[in-house]
């Protein structure tokens, strides 16, 4: 995992609330291979996307992207002066989080089910467009799910996926 960061003020926090967390439930760094965090930045090759692409609106808000086998976890606006930091932390995590289905779930329905049974949720692969992208639901759910590692109220799945132990 490695940390891109515009305002040096967040380097604690997300140590506090999401490292320090995921340490504490034997989750590595080293379970989060090409990720890249970027926090207050964006990274150059979205700095190339068209305006007029339909992905352009995606990249003014935070998101998830891979892109020549890196993986990348975007929050580019961090609204410092208007959101309490837990709140940044756990959008942060949010992110991650669709790193990690996309890494350790993939397509692989037994997988999907799988947590979906220990998540309690019911599963909805369906891509809808929504807010200007495609949204899967099971997706969204998966990344709140996660997130959660910052209020230190995470599913224990999580940290036995990442661990190797599903």
């Amino acid at each position: 995992m490695k940390i891109k960061w515009k305002d040096t003020d967040f380097i604690p926090p997300i140590i506090k609330h999401i490292i320090e967390p995921m340490l504490k439930q034997n989750i590595k760094l080293s379970a989060f291979p090409n990720l890249n965090l970027y926090v207050g930045l964006v990274p150059d090759f979205e700095a190339d996307i068209p305006k007029d692409s339909p992905w352009y609106p995606n990249l003014r808000r935070p998101h998830y992207t891979e892109h020549e086998g890196q993986h990348y976890c975007v929050v580019k606006d961090l609204w410092k002066n208007l959101l309490p930091v837990t709140s940044i932390m756990h959008t942060l995590a949010h992110e991650i989080g669709h790193y990690v289905h996309t890494v350790y779930l993939r397509e692989d329905l037994i997988a999907w089910e799988q947590w979906a049974k220990e998540a309690h949720k019911k599963l909805d692969l369906v891509p809808r467009f929504e807010m200007g992208y495609p949204k899967v639901q099971s997706f969204e759910d998966f990344a709140n799910g996660f997130a959660e590692v910052v209020n230190g109220r995470m599913n224990p799945y999580y940290a036995k996926l990442l661990r190797g132990k599903l």
